[in-house]
């Protein structure tokens, strides 16, 4: 049940980011705080960010990466929720 309850907030842009925290006067810094270099966006933190992609290349994306890192929120949901193996 946390699981998709945490797959509802990824696909409906409700997790509290750092990015969305700057913009409510929250903090001051609305970078991630693993790479500080980006935004930290749903996106950032799930795919994007550097430790993010070692951590997806470690568990075997390696078939479909470019895909894997090129499409938006929900289809990359949709499609990584789908994917299986050969």
């Amino acid at each position: 049940e946390q699981l998709r309850c945490f797959l509802w907030r990824v696909a409906h842009s409700s997790l509290c980011t750092n990015e969305w925290r700057a913009h409510k006067c929250l903090t001051l810094n609305g970078n991630c705080p693993v790479c500080n270099n980006h935004s930290e966006t749903i996106m950032h933190i799930l795919r994007d960010c550097n430790e993010s992609k070692e951590i997806w290349r470690a568990v075997g994306t390696e078939g479909f990466l470019n895909e894997f890192f090129n499409l938006p929120l929900v289809t990359w949901l949709q499609e990584n929720l789908t994917h299986v193996d050969p």
